[in-house]
């Protein structure tokens, strides 16, 4: 993922079209942090390899995820006892930019689940919001939004559509009515 995604925050992804956020959605091997700070983080298995390098204090909430991510990254096909598939890389490396555009729009950290098709699922369950965002192997990435104090609630993949996932991660710190 292009550094310049993180850089400052959320003035950079405002300026980026739908185009240029799922473009670097999709760049494979590994996620930086850019920003000031002191926390180095580094973790890699055979299939990825995942850096957190000098994180702004409101993004070290990001690093246990990572940790789980990679962690999750060692699941041996059949993990469940119900036939499900190891975690595909190319769900891991989804999921961390994922992560990197949740952290550049102020988001809190997510849970991190493995799902049995190969693929991760991102949650969010903040005050009135909750957003899931399902990473699958082929990299289409699939949301559930539901905001309960308006009622508003939608399922839809959002791969190609960037805006909207980005407005859906910046109701999570910044509801607007």
């Amino acid at each position: 993922m292009s550094p310049a995604l993180l850089e400052g925050y959320a003035p950079i992804v405002e300026s980026l079209t739908d185009q240029e956020i799922t473009r670097a959605s999709q760049e494979p091997a590994s996620v930086s942090f850019f920003a000031s700070g002191s926390v180095t983080f580094r973790a890699s298995t055979a299939r990825i390899n995942l850096q957190v390098l000098q994180t702004y204090d409101e993004q070290k909430q990001f690093i246990p995820v990572v940790q789980r991510l990679v962690r999750l990254l060692e699941l041996k096909p059949n993990w469940d006892s119900y036939g499900a598939r190891a975690i595909a890389s190319q769900a891991a490396q989804r999921a961390v930019a994922l992560l990197g555009i949740a952290a550049s729009v102020g988001a809190p950290a997510p849970q991190i689940v493995p799902t049995s098709s190969g693929g991760l699922q991102l949650e969010w369950h903040q005050a009135s919001v909750d957003l899931e965002l399902e990473v699958h192997p082929s990299l289409e990435v699939y949301a559930s939004y539901e905001r309960y104090d308006t009622g508003e609630s939608w399922s839809a993949e959002v791969t190609n559509q960037a805006r909207r996932l980005v407005t859906a991660l910046e109701q999570l710190t910044h509801p607007t009515p």
